[in-house]
């Protein structure tokens, strides 16, 4: 049962991006229909886990809870990877960096402002913003 809660998340994490990013939702282009399979999936899940708290094995549900309660090491790294995941995606300051790796080039102000060094040594190409 456990490929049904990953299967829900999945959906709920596509529509949610689609209906949250206008470049998304402008190529799907199906918005309403998105928002319902969004709504309803949400409202199955939290259907399903409630089921799960009032009839489900309440002695593994406390060892789930318990072993939620405390972080190790597991947990702390994915505390610094969902970091830099904000980091390179959402924060504006530096979402920039995103393109250098995706896209092999970075505005030259911006690799002079964080990374003069470097910047400095290289030839001036001229990236697509030029």
């Amino acid at each position: 049962m456990h490929w049904v809660h990953a299967a829900a998340f999945v959906v709920l994490l596509g529509s949610g991006l689609c209906l949250y990013l206008p470049s998304l939702a402008e190529a799907v282009g199906r918005r309403p229909l998105l928002k319902t399979i969004h709504v309803y999936t949400a409202l199955a899940w939290i259907a399903a886990l409630l089921l799960v708290v009032a009839v489900g094995d309440r002695r593994s549900l406390r060892a789930t809870v318990h072993e939620l309660d405390f972080w190790d090491s597991d947990d702390r790294a994915w505390f610094m990877f969902l970091g830099h995941l904000y980091l390179s995606v959402i924060h504006p300051r530096t979402r920039h960096s995103l393109v250098g790796i995706t896209r092999g080039w970075v505005d030259e102000d911006w690799a002079l402002a964080h990374h003069r060094k470097w910047a400095e040594q290289q030839p001036r190409l001229g990236g697509p913003e030029h």
